[in-house]
């Protein structure tokens, strides 16, 4: 209790104890215990609050008293009041009642779920914007909440949509380089892209569409899982990715490589017992090796089995950073066949892949990255009857030399297709080809034809000729071709032959007998003997001018024994080449045209044979025409190392 009070406060405190005074005595202390005055009600609490110290002590003034001055103030002594015994209010009894109604009742009715994109499969179909579209993609009927972002591949309905656009119409895509989105597109691209699936994906449309496709048939592989997805569903995701392929080729890159390494990782989610002894599906060029090829070869090791030069070769066609050269794309069942036999000769005893301690093979696939989480999509299976094995580096390096060697063999046979590509199967084709596999093509002939003399008594020599080459230029049939091209240009006329009829009269009197006119004949026979005599003259002088020369006088260039397949223009051009120390373009197109020869044509002639004897190119293009002075001192070596040898 503060020691000082103010004028206020002793009024205040005067009145309390004059209430205090009135009261009875038996009133101002209650029977029992001690209550503490936290127990106290809620009077008693303000009570105490009012005789408690004031909010802020006050300065010392005039009107203020000390506490021992109180009794000689008030002529009395102030009675001790203890608050700690002030008799508390009664308790207040709460009970809860159970509510008869819940609360529910009286709360608002929650959303309804927002409808989530939903995938259809093969067996299902859903219209869109007045299209029935068949399965393997994903729609959204609805807008999705607020946060919520659609997967890129996702149909959403309620987009527009032109349909009325012809495809010619519809402006290309800008973004070549990225995977385009549904909301990205333009009204008449989502217009041709639903056009193109309700067609049954046979509509043409630009590669970047059907590179949307299978982003989305690839989220439902790796958002689901390849093992959860349905047998039927799997093989209905494969066949529709190699099927993409086959429409749109080569147009795109990454469209070719997405669609096979999907499809080549569902096949070895169902991979056969022995993949090795089966056919080389077809590969995307990759950096890591893909699905069938892991499994092929890692069942070869779990068998021990030798593994067959088409895989081999597989493994170099399917690794992206292996240069191929010109003959590896162009001539690709030649270079099947010549690496079979370099492989043999590589691995006389056989190729097998180490087998490593038993560890079962994890396929891991690798999609484009997801744009709502920036993550790779990926989802990976386990192929229980194979290993986690890969060549090994000395073996790497021996299929690689012999790939190599295939495509230098080749090259003389592919340049010669890449002029004359109907010429393919022809003995002046085969005749370029590497003498190893001339070989084997021959005797692989010369058994079907010895297999078809024994069930015939005679042959003949043509017969005979076109077994052993193969096949000769297929003979067209220019009736055929003009009825149909007449046809194409709706020219077609049906012709109507006339019918005679004999009317009945007088029969025509018999023609007179074929006879000739002497005189007529007279006169050819003197015009013939005028002319005959007027050009025998003419041939006589000529002919007394002109000294034959007799067959041991002809002079034949020895130097053209080097390089029979040329004649002598080309040959003449080839030796200007190899007389002067530089040339241009200009310069060699004005040689070329005094031989009358087309540049081009007669540089490519020169440098075939330049490549049979050397091994090089003569004529190299540089920005500019320019002679290679390597190859240039080869030709000019063995010619003069050929006359001396003719001396």
């Amino acid at each position: 209790m503060p020691a000082r009070w103010s004028a206020e406060e002793r009024r205040r405190w005067q009145e309390v104890l004059d209430q205090v005074a009135r009261q009875p005595a038996s009133d101002s202390l209650p029977d029992g215990p001690v209550v503490s005055a936290q127990g106290a009600g809620t009077s008693e609490k303000a009570a105490a609050s009012e005789l408690a110290a004031p909010s802020a002590v006050p300065a010392e003034c005039e009107d203020t008293v000390r506490l021992d001055e109180f009794d000689r103030l008030f002529g009395a002594k102030a009675p001790q009041v203890e608050l700690t015994h002030s008799v508390p209010d009664a308790p207040v009894h709460v009970e809860q009642i159970a509510a008869r109604t819940s609360a529910q009742e009286f709360s608002l009715p929650k959303p309804p779920a927002p409808e989530r994109p939903r995938w259809y499969g093969p067996t299902h179909t859903v219209e869109v914007r007045g299209l029935v579209l068949p399965g393997l993609l994903s729609v959204a009927l609805k807008p999705p909440p607020k946060g919520v972002v659609l997967h890129p591949a996702t149909v959403a309905a309620w987009m527009p949509a032109d349909l009325g656009v012809p495809t010619d119409g519809v402006e290309p895509i800008r973004d070549v380089w990225s995977i385009p989105s549904y909301a990205s597109l333009t009204v008449a691209q989502r217009g041709l892209y639903l056009k193109w699936l309700a067609s049954g994906r046979e509509l043409s449309v630009p590669a970047h569409l059907a590179l949307l496709f299978v982003c989305g048939l690839e989220s439902r592989v790796v958002e689901a899982g390849p093992t959860a997805l349905a047998d039927e569903e799997r093989r209905a995701i494969a066949w529709a990715s190699r099927d993409v392929v086959a429409r749109f080729g080569s147009a795109l890159p990454q469209l070719r490589e997405h669609c096979l390494n999907l499809a080549g990782f569902l096949d070895a989610v169902d991979a056969p017992a022995r993949w090795y002894l089966l056919d080389v599906p077809e590969l995307a060029e990759t950096y890591d090796p893909s699905a069938p090829l892991q499994v092929a070869l890692g069942q070869a090791a779990r068998d021990g089995a030798f593994l067959p030069p088409a895989w081999a070769l597989a493994s170099v066609l399917s690794d992206v950073r292996v240069p191929k050269k010109t003959p590896v794309g162009r001539c690709p069942e030649e270079m099947r066949e010549l690496f079979c036999i370099h492989f043999q000769s590589a691995f006389p005893k056989g190729l097998k892949v180490e087998r490593r301690p038993f560890n079962a093979l994890k396929v891991v696939y690798r999609g484009t990255p997801d744009r709502r989480t920036g993550a790779p999509a990926s989802t990976s299976v386990v192929v229980p009857s194979a290993d986690q094995t890969w060549f090994t580096q000395d073996q790497v390096q021996a299929i690689r030399e012999a790939f190599d060697r295939c495509a230098d063999e080749l090259s003389a046979y592919s340049r010669f297709i890449g002029r004359m590509p109907i010429a393919k199967g022809t003995p002046d084709a085969e005749v370029r080809l590497p003498l190893s596999l001339l070989r084997r093509r021959l005797a692989a002939n010369f058994e079907v034809l010895s297999a078809s003399l024994g069930r015939r008594k005679e042959v003949s020599l043509d017969q005979a000729w076109m077994a052993l080459w193969g096949k000769l230029p297929e003979r067209k049939d220019s009736t055929s071709f003009l009825r149909a091209l007449l046809e194409a240009e709706g020219l077609t006329v049906v012709a109507t032959l006339p019918v005679s009829t004999q009317r009945a009269g007088v029969p025509s009197p018999p023609g007179r007998p074929f006879r000739l006119d002497p005189e007529r004949l007279e006169r050819v026979r003197k015009d013939e003997a005028a002319a005959t005599k007027l050009l025998s003259a003419l041939f006589t002088d000529t002919a007394e001018q002109a000294t034959p020369a007799s067959p041991a006088t002809v002079h034949v260039d020895p130097d053209r024994a080097l390089f029979p397949q040329l004649d002598d223009d080309h040959f003449r051009l080839l030796i200007s080449l190899l007389n002067a120390d530089a040339w241009t373009r200009e310069r060699l197109k004005q040689a070329a045209s005094q031989l009358g020869l087309m540049l081009d044509g007669a540089l490519e002639v020169i440098n075939d044979a330049a490549f049979e004897l050397t091994g090089g190119p003569l004529v190299v293009d540089n920005g500019d025409l320019g002679v290679d002075s390597a190859t240039a001192r080869q030709i000019g070596g063995a010619l003069v190392s050929f006359r001396q040898a003719l001396r």
